[in-house]
């Protein structure tokens, strides 16, 4: 009899020590998925925000793209009014010298 209560306790020390090493294992396990959640809620967080930062330079980008096409248009406006102008102009040249010329040409007559 005393063997066996020897034996109980034995096994009841050994059972003792599993459900320790259980625990301790399964909190180890907590502890583990905890850190990498966290990790895995950092790098979200990171990305989160280079996106927002992505974002934020695309807008900028496409601002700036189209105050480049804005200006283009002004410029190519710009140009065809100066190309107006010097027409004109040479227009202009043209009839006063013709004007001039035909004015010579009534004195000299």
């Amino acid at each position: 009899l005393v063997a066996k209560d020897s034996e109980i306790a034995e096994l009841k020390q050994q059972l003792h020590s599993m459900k320790q090493a259980t625990g301790d294992e399964a909190k180890a396990y907590a502890q583990d998925l905890y850190n990498t959640e966290q990790e895995y809620k950092h790098t979200f967080e990171e990305t989160v925000a280079e996106n927002e930062m992505l974002q934020n330079e695309l807008e900028e980008t496409v601002g700036l793209e189209q105050e480049l096409v804005a200006k283009d248009s002004e410029i190519a406006e710009l140009k065809q009014q100066l190309h107006s102008m010097k027409q004109a102009t040479g227009d202009e040249a043209k009839a006063y010298a013709q004007d001039l010329y035909n004015t010579e040409q009534e004195y000299k007559h």
